[in-house]
């Protein structure tokens, strides 16, 4: 069975920032010595620009600022490695790769935001 296809979501041309929130699942916490990784890129830099980030924070849940070049069509590419332990027992490490692809219409008027929420669980 194939993986479905990430709908378009719509992007007002007047914002900044795209929301990336990394959900870890109930009964875990993100090891805050974790040698995570969060990159997130655009692939039509003319429409916009991811500049580079540090991770701000082990929230995960964060506003990543973007520069707006015009109107158009593009793909953010996300890709992550996180580190996170359960709750009840921190000797027992686990992580979790993530890689999304979101294709984004920014346009102007739309009053639209841009949300990348992956939910991320323990691997099986």
């Amino acid at each position: 069975m194939g993986e479905e296809k990430p709908h378009k979501v719509l992007m007002d041309s007047n914002r900044d920032s795209v929301r990336v929130w990394l959900r870890l699942a109930e009964g875990y916490r993100y090891l805050t010595d974790g040698q995570h990784t969060v990159l997130l890129a655009s692939s039509d830099e003319s429409v916009l620009v991811v500049p580079p980030f540090e991770i701000p924070d082990i929230s995960f849940d964060w506003q990543v600022p973007v520069e707006v070049k015009g109107d158009g069509e593009t793909t953010l590419h996300l890709q992550a490695m996180v580190f996170f332990c359960p709750v009840s027992d921190e000797s027992i490490c686990l992580f979790n790769a993530c890689d999304v692809q979101q294709p984004v219409v920014v346009l102007g008027g739309t009053d639209a935001d841009v949300e990348i929420i992956v939910d991320v669980e323990p691997m099986a």
